[in-house]
């Protein structure tokens, strides 16, 4: 009689890495007969980022506390809008106040500025240049996967999974982007 054990111990560049273990029942624990370790091929995957409408008060938040790489993207992020735009991106997301001071102008929006194309553009952006990271630190990011966005969601796409735009360049661009959207 032969027990066979497989146990998913890791991930690689989003395939699965599996150790199997196969014992011989002789009465006792087992004599091991076999151990290996398999890898196996994650089926063919894309990334889609979606434009404005999913956006939601706390979003990203759950990863921000779990994930060092999607921490260190949120506060890069933070950062550059408090230093260049004049806002936190950080208390847009967790608080979604009804009105935020950007320099001299005051901005409202009664189901809260997250809701300003805006700010929403740089939230939706940061959101996925996170998660792609938190992704990518624990392995389960497919390299070579088909990637594409719809809307603000294609720059998304260009900043989360290429090297094309750097999250400055990102943050810069669509807060731009919507705020000429908004107006």
């Amino acid at each position: 009689e032969i027990e066979f054990l497989a146990r998913h111990v890791a991930m690689l560049r989003g395939d699965l890495v599996i150790e199997v273990e196969a014992r011989v029942r002789d009465g006792g624990d087992g004599r091991l007969a076999l151990k290996g370790r398999v890898r196996v091929t994650a089926p063919r995957t894309a990334y889609v980022f979606p434009g404005q409408g999913v956006q939601a008060t706390g979003m990203g938040m759950e990863a921000y506390a779990r994930s060092a790489a999607a921490r260190r993207v949120w506060d890069e992020a933070d950062a550059l809008c408090r230093d260049s735009l004049g806002f936190s991106l950080l208390t847009v997301v967790r608080e979604n106040p009804v009105e935020m001071r950007v320099g001299a102008e005051i901005h409202r929006h009664d189901q809260g500025v997250l809701f300003l194309t805006q700010f929403t553009q740089v939230a939706m952006a940061v959101l996925a240049i996170a998660q792609v990271a938190e992704l990518r630190e624990s392995g389960c990011f497919q390299e070579d996967a088909i990637f594409c966005g719809h809307s603000v969601g294609e720059y998304s796409a260009l900043g989360a999974v290429t090297d094309a735009l750097p999250l400055a360049a990102v943050v810069e661009c669509v807060y731009h982007r919507g705020l000429t959207m908004q107006t």
